[in-house]
């Protein structure tokens, strides 16, 4: 599961994505759905959309940290909003003096995730970019696993049966406590 997540996908994959424009590209859900399928072989069991989207959360969100690469549009973002300045320098030397493709990629976030404050500077780490999708993923999560706890409970009753966790008000709160045990 480490080298799954480490060796393969970030270095190489991330540099590919933050390198070149491929939002369109169609074998990015050709390699999102190989390394769904990798997961499920190494887990050996299937995995639903929900369980599929927390496990490309990071760690830090409850996630396995396997990251999707449908995150090229966040990745692409950030690294352009990171060289804007180099880019602009080379732009005036030619007859281009804009980035369409930023400028395409930028419009096509904001429509997904809002506007940004055109006061501040484009962010230029990914984290900033990905922000408003994770708390988007965390928000399905955890109302899908509210709807199956609350299912489990009208089932259940107050008790839990032995060796299942006991409900408390901060599980009750927090689903993703519950699921931590």
């Amino acid at each position: 599961m480490l080298l799954l997540r480490v060796s393969f996908i970030a270095p190489r994959v991330q540099h590919l994505l933050r390198c070149a424009p491929s939002m369109d590209n169609p074998a990015l859900d050709l390699f999102d759905g190989r390394l769904r399928s990798a997961l499920i072989r190494i887990i050996n069991t299937s995995l639903s959309d929900t369980q599929w989207l927390q496990a490309s959360l990071s760690i830090k969100h409850g996630g396995l940290g396997i990251r999707q690469v449908l995150l090229v549009l966040h990745a692409f973002l950030a690294s352009a909003a990171s060289t804007s300045d180099l880019q602009s320098q080379i732009l005036l030397a030619s007859a281009c003096t804009a980035d369409t493709q930023f400028d395409t990629y930028l419009a096509d976030w904001q429509v997904a995730h809002g506007p940004l404050s055109p006061s501040d500077p484009l962010p230029v780490k990914q984290s900033v970019w990905d922000k408003s999708g994770i708390l988007s993923s965390c928000t399905t999560v955890e109302s899908a696993i509210s709807g199956s706890y609350q299912q489990w409970r009208s089932q259940y009753g107050a008790t839990a049966p032995s060796g299942l966790p006991r409900t408390t008000s901060a599980n009750r709160a927090n689903p993703m406590k519950f699921l931590e045990g």
